[in-house]
């Protein structure tokens, strides 16, 4: 059942964020919670945070040519009572691209019966250029809050 739920999350976060339908997005996540890139934390701390990183998400995809993404999930454990660890790769395609673009994001998520929500995100690979860093390792240690830029939600 759990995977049907996840499954279906996954499908509306792709045509929502690919949309720019940010108001609906918001409510898959906690109000705060950390996100892992590079082994860099940054504390997602609030609705105006997430709303900006998630708006600059979609507008990175849009002005990348993206034209469909397609979330897979790859693998999703349950770690406790109603607490997953569930790994998505997005898949974004864009018409002048041979093959798409993926990301490979752990998220860590909680199910009340009624909603997914998100409470923690790892990047263990990043499809845009603007997030990558070739010098570090994806798996590398998680470093102290960083100043790292918002927008690397998805």
């Amino acid at each position: 059942m759990i995977k049907k739920i996840l499954l279906s999350g996954i499908n509306e976060h792709s045509k929502r964020l690919l949309s720019g339908d940010i108001e609906g997005l918001l409510g898959y996540y906690k109000t705060a919670f950390p996100v892992f890139v590079h082994g860099e934390a940054r504390l997602i701390n609030g609705r105006d945070e997430l709303r900006a990183a998630l708006n600059a998400a979609s507008t990175r995809s849009r002005a990348a040519g993206v034209t469909r993404i397609e979330g897979s999930l790859i693998n999703a454990r349950k770690v406790s009572a109603g607490r997953y660890r569930c790994l998505v790769e997005w898949h974004y395609y864009a018409p002048e691209n041979a093959s798409p673009e993926i990301s490979a994001v752990m998220f860590f998520c909680s199910y009340d019966g009624s909603r997914i929500k998100v409470e923690m995100v790892e990047y263990k690979k990043i499809a845009f250029a603007p997030l990558r860093a070739p010098s570090e390792p994806a798996t590398a240690s998680p470093k102290q809050n960083s100043k790292a830029p918002s927008g690397y939600l998805h």
